[in-house]
């Protein structure tokens, strides 16, 4: 199971390294969050000028889509009162900013969950450091990608 932050679900939708891995995912494991936040970062390429209005539209009209049907692209998982607890926890033990501190929490509370174990998937060194205190296998650079024999 691979849970995917905000920074590696926005190479879904963007021409980066490491965008082919991420399409290659048959699903991904969020959190309710990531939708905001990947719509944040399509945006944020408009304002730099990287993006062209046409382009981020269209861009955002494909992530709303696949999160409608979230069922088949990602596994979306809420952000609760114990994710938060967990999260405010983590932005101090870290020194994380807020919405990375929830994506780690949620990341925490799914694979306490789970039988099997959880990769964290990210492309922001700090939380990558935070999520290897923690326990998770990290996938956070393309040659991590590979020497997992990933991809």
């Amino acid at each position: 199971m691979i849970f995917a932050d905000s920074s590696a679900l926005a190479k879904k939708y963007l021409d980066e390294i490491g965008s082919d891995f991420i399409r290659s995912v048959s699903q991904l494991h969020v959190s309710s969050l990531a939708h905001v936040e990947c719509t944040s970062a399509l945006w944020k390429r408009y304002r730099e000028k990287t993006l062209s209005l046409e382009d981020v539209r269209e861009l955002a009209a494909l992530l709303d889509a696949d999160w409608l049907k979230a069922e088949n692209a990602f596994r979306v998982y809420a952000v609760t009162e114990e994710v938060v607890a967990l999260a405010c926890i983590f932005a101090g033990k870290y020194q994380l900013r807020a919405y990375d501190a929830v994506q780690l929490a949620q990341a925490s509370i799914i694979q306490k969950r789970e039988s099997r174990s959880v990769w964290f998937l990210s492309f922001d060194k700090k939380l990558n450091k935070a999520a290897q205190r923690e326990g998770f296998i990290v996938i956070g650079s393309v040659r991590s990608i590979h020497s997992q024999g990933m991809y």
